[in-house]
């Protein structure tokens, strides 16, 4: 009786195994960071590459600005716009000790030189004019950073202003901070202003460097590796760096938040960034999942001429950011085909894919119909026929069957 409860422990164990979902592996190895948080996630997938205290609340001092740029930058139509430089723009900027493009009252700016000023010299002049002039004013402007946090499902992030001045209840997560990274970075825009190492203000008055980049390259610290990114410090926050990195033809988002500067580290956040983008260097690549012209379905068609069926094929080499040591049984793939009918016209969608590794979605293809597929004409005339002998010729059947029994019945009175 014993062994029949263990063997049914056992095998309920191994169930429960095969049905639970994969999730991206523990990447919260000691790897000597000084940062008390810190993530990596792929840029397309958003699948986790390495976390350290990655859900815990923390302040992100002015990486808040990533999210003031891409508001900012989803609401404009026309970068090249000029505004005009108010006292609003730059009230409380000095007595918050905040850091500053240097715009002055009366200058002629573009909104481009905004943008620029708030990323590069990390400047609350410049995230307080981006709101006055968005929205009116800041608590408006602080309203939509907001709701863009919630639309991407944040899971504790709250704002209450565009420059990332110290508040308690200001705050986020290294994992959201990386998402909203993520978001920003599939703006073209966004990604160009980003990715930006110097600029020139458009009307010459001010030249700018990303302040991060330039401190690091005068430590002799090797940053080619970093395509972007915005710094971060208060007292609370201490260094803080969300970055866009390469790790070979791959793009990674890297977040760290109250990394401490010392003798090893002088450039705390930058150098553990670095450490991270090494560490994933390490463990991760991109590897095949997909191969193209692969045969994956043949779809019958109802009411095809010469009974003409749809090959389904893949149209692209795929790969994917993943594991070194990836069991590719993990990866999910989930097709979907539609219940098709003649005529169908060339182009038209067909069915899709998606691929999945545990919750992240890798990859997406929609298939389209590459030919016209037309209706045959002899099943349209049996189809017809038929539509039109099943009530009524059904009707004549019974009448026949009725009028049948009706002659046997008076058949047998005769004769009895």
């Amino acid at each position: 009786m014993f062994k029949k409860i263990l063997s049914f422990i056992l095998a309920c164990i191994c169930l429960f195994t095969l049905i639970t979902p994969i999730q991206a592996q523990d990447n919260s190895e000691d790897i000597g960071l000084t940062a008390q948080y810190a993530v990596a996630i792929d840029a397309k997938s958003g699948l986790v590459l390495y976390n350290k205290n990655m859900d815990e609340r923390m302040y992100p001092a002015s990486m808040t600005k990533v999210m003031t740029v891409i508001v900012a930058i989803e609401m404009m139509k026309d970068l090249e716009m000029t505004t005009v430089i108010t006292q609003s723009d730059i009230d409380t900027v000095w007595e918050t000790g905040a850091s500053s493009a240097n715009f002055e009252v009366g200058e002629t700016v573009t909104y481009r030189d905004l943008l620029l000023g708030a990323i590069l010299p990390s400047g609350a002049d410049a995230t307080r004019a981006l709101a006055n002039n968005l929205c009116g004013g800041q608590e408006e402007f602080v309203n939509k950073m907001n709701e863009t946090a919630k639309k991407l499902k944040l899971k504790d992030t709250n704002f209450v202003n565009t420059t990332g001045i110290h508040d308690p209840n200001h705050y986020t997560t290294v994992h959201d901070m990386a998402l909203i990274v993520k978001y920003a970075v599939e703006n073209e825009r966004f990604k160009e202003i980003y990715s930006k190492r110097s600029a020139t203000s458009s009307n010459g008055l001010h030249q700018w460097v990303n302040k991060s980049m330039y401190n690091a390259g005068r430590s002799h610290i090797d940053t080619s590796n970093i395509i972007g990114c915005k710094s971060g410090y208060t007292d609370a926050a201490k260094n803080c760096l969300a970055s866009l990195d390469k790790v070979g033809d791959n793009e990674i988002i890297t977040v760290v938040g109250k990394s401490i500067n010392d003798d090893i580290k002088p450039r705390a956040a930058v150098q553990d960034t670095l450490d991270i983008v090494n560490y994933v260097s390490q463990n991760y690549s991109l590897q095949p999942i997909l191969n193209k012209d692969t045969e994956v379905k043949s779809l019958n068609i109802k009411v095809a001429k010469d009974n003409q069926k749809i090959v389904i094929k893949n149209q692209h080499d795929v790969i994917a950011f993943l594991p070194n040591n990836v069991n590719k049984d993990d990866l999910e793939y989930k097709y979907s085909f539609k219940q098709l009918e003649a005529p169908i016209k060339k182009g038209t969608k067909v069915g899709n894919l998606d691929i999945y590794y545990g919750d992240y979605l890798l990859y997406q293809e929609e298939y389209i119909n590459d030919k016209m597929i037309e209706r045959d004409a002899f099943s349209d005339l049996m189809s017809n026929i038929m539509n039109f002998m099943f009530p009524y010729g059904l009707a004549i059947i019974l009448v026949i069957i009725y009028f049948l029994i009706s002659k046997i019945k008076k058949h047998k009175v005769n004769n009895g």
